[in-house]
């Protein structure tokens, strides 16, 4: 037999305060925890949210040393090639077919491309497109077959543009003759090339050179050259 000992207070009028032995068999002892056990367990819950928190200095750090290593590198490859904003220009148009009435134009358009960089080559890719248009509205479409631009490169590169597919509204033809009549007809020549760079062994991820040139030129007539009078080309990447 057992022996439990606990001093007991109660609220009922039978019981008065005292100590009372309770006898139980061996094996029938029901044993809770003190109130010292409790408070000792239920400190130790914080204990491990702690441990959890502590680690967030940690990933902090590595995130940081990570985004300082990067920002070296890029300084690196920066200092090291010593990258430049290659330079587009569009040198002629030369006016095939012009006949808004019957949707028929096409245009070749003459585009000089520099790359100025000593170390960087830039690959053309096949996915690109050219137009020209007249403020808002497309008067011609194409392309360019891609290619690879080598270093301290100035190619020229002559785009077919046609008006195939393309409808025109009434106004578009009002609004040529009448500047056409001033000497000064506005043109939007627009080129989006995806690019990949090259810088010694290593490549860049493909991305887009998009090219807006605003052009003034002297006439839009079969079998002539528009005459560009001035024009200026951003690029965009």
């Amino acid at each position: 037999m057992a022996r439990y000992e606990r001093l007991y207070t109660s609220h009922k009028d039978n019981l008065k305060p005292g100590v009372y032995v309770i006898e139980l068999p061996k094996d029938q002892v029901l044993r809770l925890p003190g109130p010292r056990t409790r408070k000792i367990e239920d400190a130790s819950l914080p204990i491990r949210c702690k441990k959890h928190s502590s680690c967030l200095p940690w990933i902090l750090r590595f995130l940081l040393f990570l985004i300082v290593l990067v920002v070296i590198l890029v300084a690196i490859l920066f200092l090291v090639f010593q990258p430049r904003i290659p330079k587009y220009s569009v040198e002629d148009i030369k006016v095939h077919e012009f006949n808004l009435s019957r949707e028929l134009v096409v245009m070749d358009v003459i585009i000089r491309a520099k790359n100025p960089n000593k170390r960087i080559g830039i690959d053309y890719k096949n996915s690109n497109r050219l137009w020209v248009s007249h403020y808002e509205t497309v008067m011609c479409r194409g392309s360019l077959p891609g290619f690879h631009q080598g270093h301290m490169n100035t190619s020229t590169l002559e785009a077919r543009l046609t008006a195939n597919g393309l409808h025109f509204p009434k106004e578009l033809s009002s609004s040529i003759k009448d500047q056409q009549n001033d000497g000064d007809v506005h043109l939007n020549v627009g080129m989006d090339f995806p690019v990949t760079i090259k810088m010694g062994i290593l490549k860049s991820m493909k991305f887009d050179f998009k090219v807006r040139c605003d052009l003034s030129v002297m006439r839009l007539l079969s079998n002539q050259t528009a005459g560009i009078q001035r024009g200026s080309c951003r690029l965009r990447i």
